[in-house]
């Protein structure tokens, strides 16, 4: 049984402070949210009660900061106050995936690849425990205060990447990036990138969702 890609809010930005990213579009009880964050700053991000880190925060120098957290959706949920206290350009969002496993929804973490100034952006490698993993990009990725918007591309990979998000697309604004594909087989995915369309810093990140185990007699088994 796959899981699929719900939806994605709109990418939310502020100049510095707080932002609140709107909660994907036909979300349901029991998806997965996935709340990514990029600063250009070392400023620490903490979000609500109830959101559980994969990457509390990581620093790439002074100039990009990082992080990813998850949450599994309950009835009457509200989009997330990410708590940002001054700081610089942050742009934030949250997508939500259907159909993982009840109570048992990560398959794997990894571990954040903090990539120097390239057009390549790494995101690492993750071994995948379970079959049919959905295995998640994350990433933010730095513009300079004189650069064009950056844009990711080129995603390696087989099968390819399908590109979720891709912005704000704004000069001055780091960009937050996620991209997913299925993980059919348990074992390493080997190491995945992506290409920026300028020489920019990075940090990217994988993680995995895990997929119900379907017996022959259409049980969810563990």
């Amino acid at each position: 049984m796959a899981i699929t890609f719900v939806n994605a809010g709109s990418v939310a930005k502020a100049a510095s402070g707080n932002v609140t990213p709107a909660l994907p579009a036909s979300w349901a009880a029991g998806d997965v949210f996935i709340c990514l964050v990029a600063a250009r700053d070392n400023v620490n991000c903490t979000l609500p009660a109830g959101w559980t880190a994969f990457d509390a925060g990581t620093n790439n120098g002074t100039g990009l900061r990082t992080g990813a957290w998850y949450r599994v959706a309950q009835g009457g949920d509200a989009a997330p106050l990410v708590t940002h206290t001054a700081g610089s350009y942050i742009s934030s969002v949250v997508v939500a995936y259907r159909g993982c496993f009840p109570g048992g929804e990560i398959d794997v973490t990894g571990t954040v690849s903090v990539n120097g100034a390239s057009t390549t952006l790494t995101f690492g490698s993750v071994t995948t425990v379970h079959a049919n993993t959905q295995v998640i990009e994350l990433a933010g990725v730095q513009v300079g205060p004189a650069s064009a918007p950056t844009d990711v591309s080129g995603y390696s990979g087989s099968p390819a990447p399908t590109e979720r998000v891709d912005g704000p697309y704004q000069a001055l604004y780091a960009e937050v990036v996620i991209a997913d594909f299925p993980k059919v087989s348990p074992g390493s995915t080997g190491s995945m990138t992506a290409t920026n369309a300028y020489s920019v810093i990075s940090n990217g990140l994988l993680v995995g969702l895990r997929a119900p185990n379907i017996g022959n007699r259409g049980y969810i088994i563990g």
